[in-house]
């Protein structure tokens, strides 16, 4: 059996940020995101004090294979620039090459986002 990892999905369909665990497996991240390729945003680098960077995973083929046609995100990383990401987003930690469980839930979610990164929902309504 997979490890599991603590992360945050970030829906932008739903506009909301929520908790979840994930298998540590790329096939479960692709069914997640609902893709067939993920790519890697650094959001944070050394995040915690520990090593630990804050990563944002998404599709790396979005505007290829579904358009501009759907809901998307806004990511500030680092206070230096804004990124525009289209479908859902998974949000983990990573120490070294590898993943790992991020240390701060959604109750903690505003806290972290205000340090790390800043997410906005389009409004589309």
């Amino acid at each position: 059996m997979k490890q599991l990892l603590k992360g945050l999905l970030i829906d932008p369909y739903k506009r909301e940020i929520r908790e979840i665990q994930i298998s540590h497996d790329l096939n479960a991240w692709h069914t997640l995101l609902q893709c067939q390729c993920v790519e890697l945003i650094r959001l944070q680098v050394v995040s915690d004090g520990r090593g630990r960077s804050t990563d944002l995973w998404v599709d790396e083929e979005f505007l290829i294979t579904k358009g501009e046609d759907h809901p998307k995100f806004i990511v500030t990383v680092q206070n230096r620039y804004q990124q525009v990401v289209y479908g859902y987003g998974l949000v983990l930690a990573s120490k070294g090459p590898e993943s790992v469980s991020i240390r701060v839930g959604c109750d903690n979610a505003a806290e972290m986002f205000g340090v790390c990164f800043q997410v906005g929902f389009e409004n589309w309504e």
